[in-house]
């Protein structure tokens, strides 16, 4: 039998319910739906094909629905990197110009006050930065929404490719999307280990 440890995995995961009810719904794929490393499992080949189309729809569907909080969570926490970046530094860049004018003018209590202030405002935009590169590479919060988004968009076509093939009930390359996305499933479940 096709590999569908993965997506069988990450229901498992996702929506145990949904694995469970592909379980009762095909009884004699029992060993096929267990999550882990299952060798020799076997289904016969006209239960196959139709418990296969039954686990891509059930396992598509909850990678929609896994995807998109896990995008609206790092499109929230980018935006308020960028909010207490831009707040670090206008306030950065105003007292630097009241620095100017007190060191101008003489004012060195005052002077020290603002560069106090100034320091910790560069600080504030230093935290953003960190926050915003703390897994750091490919990880970076920047590089999760980027991906988010491309899995969104890969999942949608995944999607189309199993309506239409709905429609023409030809199902000869279903065993090409579970692989595509099997491959899908593993990058969405390592950015979800990180931010859930």
């Amino acid at each position: 039998m096709q590999n569908i440890e993965t997506l069988v995995n990450f229901l498992a995961s996702a929506n145990p319910d949904a694995l469970q009810r592909m379980r009762q719904a095909f009884p004699e794929a029992l060993t096929s739906l267990t999550p882990g490393k299952m060798l020799g499992a076997e289904v016969a080949p006209e239960a196959e094909n139709t418990m296969l189309q039954a686990l891509f729809k059930e396992t598509l569907s909850t990678a929609k629905q896994t995807l998109e909080p896990l995008l609206f969570q790092v499109m929230r926490r980018t935006k308020s990197i960028r909010r207490v970046r831009l707040a670090g530094g206008v306030v950065s860049s105003a007292l630097s110009a009241g620095l100017i004018a007190a060191l101008a003018k003489g004012w060195t209590h005052e002077a020290l006050i603002i560069a106090a202030i100034t320091f910790l405002s560069s600080m504030l935009t230093l935290t953003a930065q960190y926050y915003e590169d703390s897994l750091g590479g490919n990880n970076s919060l920047n590089n999760t929404r980027i991906t988010l988004n491309s899995l969104q968009r890969q999942l949608a076509e995944a999607e189309g490719h199993y309506q239409l093939s709905c429609a023409l009930n030809d199902f000869v390359g279903l065993v090409d999307m579970v692989k595509s996305l099997s491959k899908l499933l593993v990058e969405l479940q390592v950015i979800r280990n990180n931010y859930v």
